[in-house]
């Protein structure tokens, strides 16, 4: 980000560009993530992508990745937004204002001090919700 400037110097597409980075990183480390731990998904998505016309080409002249066939991936964009759905999620920033002893359902204590900075990620979000997704997890 353009450090050292004030917020009205801040180029609109710079803002545009570092906001689509900050959020292609996660999403590329949980899909990742999800594909590591579930071998039938990896090679269901390796075998989708493989079969890509233009991957079929066994010339040594390189062609452009064409758009269409990138968006014909049925299985990656499902895989993807499952992985989204369950792993993006609001994290809600707070400080502590006053000393506080926080009890988890397990038993857990966490002793928060006055000037104390969390983040809470509300696990229960829609992504979660039973009501909205048959099979939440």
């Amino acid at each position: 980000m353009c450090r050292g400037k004030n917020n009205s110097s801040l180029n609109p597409q710079q803002l545009l560009s570092d906001s689509a980075q900050c959020n292609a990183g996660p999403a590329a480390f949980w899909v990742l993530g999800f594909l590591l731990t579930h071998p039938e998904a990896m090679e269901a998505v390796k075998s989708e992508i493989r079969c890509l016309p233009s991957l079929q080409d066994t010339s040594l002249q390189r062609h452009p990745w064409n758009l269409l066939e990138a968006i014909s991936t049925p299985v990656f964009d499902s895989v993807l937004s499952e992985t989204l759905r369950l792993t993006a999620a609001v994290m809600i920033r707070r400080e502590v204002v006053q000393d506080k002893i926080l009890r988890m359902a397990n038993g857990k204590e966490y002793h928060l001090r006055h000037g104390d900075r969390m983040c809470l990620f509300p696990f229960l979000s829609p992504q979660m919700d039973p009501q909205i997704h048959e099979e939440p997890e």
